[in-house]
């Protein structure tokens, strides 16, 4: 447990990934590049790649169709950010396209709760199965986190699981123990709208059955159970009876908490802790556990020189009764949303005996020494004014994307396009534009049409803003054209220059080792082409011959890619000359196994 880096915790070495699913309250964009680097292999982060997006182009053909990440609607960050002038700038991923090929990969959910409100849609859980390299041999890999799939310096918990998916169905009770991942997959298929969303699902729906045990760290913990809420048949609010059902011990530890929860979590007998975040320590709460509270040290909130600000955002729950202790950490804050009325999932682990106590799990966050993250809490004022007018536009938000029912793709001229969306009822405080075309921007009404548009400005999502408060969205879209995928490769590699580079990288023994090279030559100030100079004769043979006995699917995908970019005409011969090598790579195989 820890915080976690997507790119580290993603692929297990050694093992490919053959379907995944992640969940996410709030969603970057640029962080969602991080999934498809770290489900290929490689290390160097998005923003290295996003100098050189047409690099990209590789790694998100060969995964993007066994992953999706499903998130909150009106959670996805919108792309137009404010420079410290105040001035609104779009950020790399606009001005490259490169999110209509990652579009697919994201179901945006809105869940319905009590009497038709709306809900959150909150677990941060990933489910991956993967198979390992030469073998047969599959596994399930369950990350279970607190950590949106966004880039944050917080303090946040994360667990991984992994269970080994046998040929044939796994016991009843291994079956009953894991059902809820099963009913959290059946929940998200009726927001999933494509093919491939559908059959990733499928694939971990026929997969979760035949895990007989997740392993878990046996020295300590001797079980685990997961508790799924807010989906039909799930309810947490008998998670949260059931940890305060007994007397004894109790350990909170949640950035988000409401009064009527702690009171509740108050009313335990055995001894109490709580840890949350300074602006959720009211007098009330302060009152209910009196020199029980602790907060995140406000140093830690103050922007550093990298402009980093830490706080708590972990969730953990600690309880001991005579049943024995438990550990239960995911997604859900401490409060009536949380545990009656959000999509949530806590992991619960049970302890071996004698392996952990209320002082144990106690010293490993409150501690002497300059260390520690949290200080005796103080009283802190809450604006509830402000607090209410977020609440205004998040639920203006939620309203504006529930009306909109759908968008349609018509042809203007030859080369032109418009896009009609279509929304049941007009909101005037609402505005609304393509995501790569943000000048274009209408208030909601009822049919908004979107002209001038060329093929590689057509896309699903869109941002849409209240008063000062920018979000993205996805709407679904009919007659999308089927060729705008392949212009955006057009469009990145649009130089002869950028394809021999595209093709010096796919040929290189070690991707990541590349990108630093030609990273370090621009720092350098070094012209970044000169590598081209390499792609002749006996050299550019050598690599081939090479890549093809190595990796001999890098050739095919590169070949792919080229075959989908107009400019390859201009390098004919390099492509005749892959061509040729693919269709040699049988009989290197057959050489390489005699």
């Amino acid at each position: 447990m820890g915080e976690v880096l997507y790119n580290e915790a993603l692929l297990t070495p050694g093992y490919i990934v053959e379907a995944a699913i992640g969940t996410t309250y709030s969603l970057d964009l640029e962080t969602l590049l991080e999934v498809p680097l770290a489900l290929g292999e490689l290390t160097a982060s998005a923003e290295q790649y996003i100098q050189r997006p047409y690099y990209l182009l590789d790694v998100i053909n060969k995964v993007s169709s066994k992953f999706c990440v499903y998130c909150n609607a009106g959670s996805i960050y919108s792309p137009l950010r404010k420079d410290e002038n105040g001035e609104i700038h779009p950020n790399a991923l606009l001005g490259e396209r490169i999110l209509t090929l990652l579009e697919e990969s994201v179901c945006q959910v809105q869940p319905v709760g009590h009497r038709n409100s709306f809900a959150s849609f909150h677990p941060k859980v990933w489910i991956i199965l993967e198979k390992q390299k030469g073998a047969e041999e599959r596994q399930l890999k369950l990350l279970v986190m607190s950590k949106n799939l966004t880039y944050s310096t917080d303090i946040d918990v994360s667990c991984v699981l992994t269970g080994k998916v046998m040929r044939r169905n796994a016991s009843h009770q291994a079956q009953e123990k894991h059902q809820p991942l099963v009913a959290l997959l059946d929940w998200l298929e009726k927001f999933s709208k494509s093919k491939q969303q559908k059959e990733i699902l499928r694939v971990l729906k026929d997969a979760i059955p035949r895990v007989e045990q997740f392993d878990i760290d046996g020295d300590t913990f001797g079980d685990y159970d997961f508790h799924l809420m807010g989906v039909p048949g799930y309810d947490g609010k008998e998670c949260l009876d059931d940890m305060l059902r007994y007397s004894g011990d109790t350990i909170v530890i949640s950035p988000f908490i409401d009064l009527p929860t702690m009171e509740r979590i108050s009313q335990r007998k055995g001894q109490k802790l709580l840890v949350t975040q300074p602006n959720s320590c009211s007098h009330d709460i302060l009152g209910l556990l009196p020199d029980q509270v602790y907060s995140t040290k406000l140093a830690l909130a103050t922007p550093d020189e990298d402009g980093a600000i830490v706080n708590l955002h972990e969730k953990i729950y600690f309880t001991s009764d005579y049943r024995g202790n438990r550990l239960l950490l995911g997604s859900t804050n401490a409060t009536k949303n949380g545990f009656q009325r959000n999509v949530e999932l806590l992991l619960s682990l049970r302890f071996q005996p004698h392996k952990a106590s209320f002082n144990k799990i106690k010293e490993q966050f409150i501690f002497e020494g300059k260390d520690c993250a949290f200080e005796k809490a103080t009283p802190c004022s809450i604006d509830s004014a402000s607090q209410n007018e977020q609440r205004t536009i998040q639920l203006c938000i939620r309203r504006a994307i529930a009306a909109i029912q759908y968008a349609e793709v018509e042809e203007e001229t030859p080369d032109t396009y418009r896009i009609v969306v279509k929304c049941k009822c007009p909101q005037e405080d609402v505005f609304i534009s393509p995501i790569y075309s943000p000048s274009l921007k209408q208030a909601l009404s009822t049919q908004m049409v979107f002209g001038g548009l060329y093929l590689t400005d057509l896309t699903e999502l869109y941002i849409m803003e209240c008063h000062d408060v920018r979000v993205v969205v996805k709407i679904n879209t009919r007659n999308m054209p089927s060729d705008r995928k392949q212009r955006i490769y057009d469009r990145l590699l649009n130089t002869p220059d950028k394809v021999m580079d595209y093709l010096a990288y796919m040929l290189s023994g070690n991707p990541d080792g590349y990108m630093e090279e030609m990273t370090n030559r621009e720092l350098v100030g070094k012209r970044t082409d000169v590598h081209t100079a390499s792609f002749s004769g006996l050299s550019l043979y050598e690599d081939l011959l090479r890549t093809a006995y190595s990796n001999p699917e890098r050739i095919k995908r590169a070949v792919e890619t080229l075959n989908k970019c107009r400019i390859a005409a201009e390098i004919e011969g390099f492509r005749t000359l892959l061509s040729q090598m693919q269709r040699a790579i049988p009989k290197i195989e057959k050489l390489k196994r005699e």
